[in-house]
């Protein structure tokens, strides 16, 4: 039994992979897990991976991460014969944190109806009605204006969007207070127009009108601290393209990088080429300095590094 599962919406993805390893952790009670870094995985490794006999338990659970979207398209074919002769003690799940492309021919044999789950990024409708829903789930009420505030600081981060409300469920509970905007202002610790991690995010998909919208958000007293954070994103770019080869996500973690912003890191470096993440640092450390010794206003060296992405 082979699963596909593929979106920009990292949360979306990790939240169907849970759910289909539940279910059949469910349906088997002892079922052996495995985990398969696509990028680093040949055809003849896959089908050692895959054919192999279940110890203990009945059935085996392969998870095989960003197949496609790390490994070049040509490669592709020669994974369809290996799909193929997945035996019935083998359940694999596809995962690709992207959208993997459709031309591929593992695309194609993989791509089912009721085997496939797509985690799109949700519209602002569908961010409202899954944040509601999660308010609700946690027996308190959130105020339309707490709502909007949330959406516009993480449009399409809602791993971030998760942990705030759920900050803020447990201060609610504690305290018996109503989730409004007064109350995620205090528990962000930042203004209702701040978007830091829009600048990051900016970062790692290289784009200038992504971050120069960030900014035009930013009020003066975030400067230093963004571009702070912005020196930190790129630190951890240089670091996963460093250590590119063995990203898995015990190395990820002895490097002092959390596993999922590892992987975010590691989709990042398709938009940059050899030696432009280096040169960006260098940009980043010579306009802290710049800012930090008065030279420079950092609303100004903020706009600049925006416009050289």
């Amino acid at each position: 039994m082979t699963y596909l599962i593929y979106g920009e919406d990292s949360f979306g993805v990790h939240e169907a992979l849970r759910s289909i390893r539940t279910r059949y952790k469910g349906k088997f009670g002892t079922i052996n897990i495995v985990h398969v870094d696509g990028a680093h995985t040949s055809a003849a490794e896959l089908v050692g991976t895959t054919g192999a006999t279940p110890l203990i338990a009945s059935h085996r659970l392969v998870i095989i991460t960003n197949l496609m979207l790390e490994t070049p398209l040509a490669r592709h074919k020669g994974y369809v014969p290996v799909v193929e002769a997945i035996p019935q003690t083998t359940v694999a799940l596809f995962v690709e944190y992207g959208k993997p492309p459709r031309t591929s021919p593992l695309f194609e044999h993989l791509n089912r109806p009721k085997y496939t789950v797509v985690a799109h990024l949700f519209s602002t409708v569908e961010l409202s009605a899954w944040i509601a829903k999660i308010v609700r789930e946690g027996e308190e009420t959130i105020t339309q204006d707490a709502l909007d505030l949330i959406i516009k600081l993480f449009p399409t981060d809602r791993w971030q969007i998760y942990n705030e409300i759920q900050k803020a469920l447990l201060f609610a509970h504690a305290t018996g207070a109503q989730i409004d905007r007064p109350l995620l202002e205090t528990l962000l610790k930042t203004s209702p127009l701040v978007n830091r991690y829009g600048m990051q995010e900016a970062v790692f998909v290289r784009s200038s009108r992504s971050m120069l919208g960030a900014l035009s958000h930013l009020e003066e007293a975030e400067m230093i601290p963004v571009l702070a954070g912005l020196i930190g994103a790129v630190r951890t770019l240089l670091l996963v393209n460093a250590g590119k080869e063995n990203a898995s996500a015990q190395a990820l973690s002895e490097m002092g990088i959390h596993p999922y912003v590892g992987l975010r890191a590691r989709g990042a470096l398709k938009h940059y080429k050899e030696g432009e993440i280096e040169a960006l640092f260098h940009t980043l450390a010579e306009i802290d300095f710049l800012v930090k010794s008065g030279e420079v206003e950092p609303r100004a060296a903020l706009t600049q590094v925006a416009l050289s992405l």
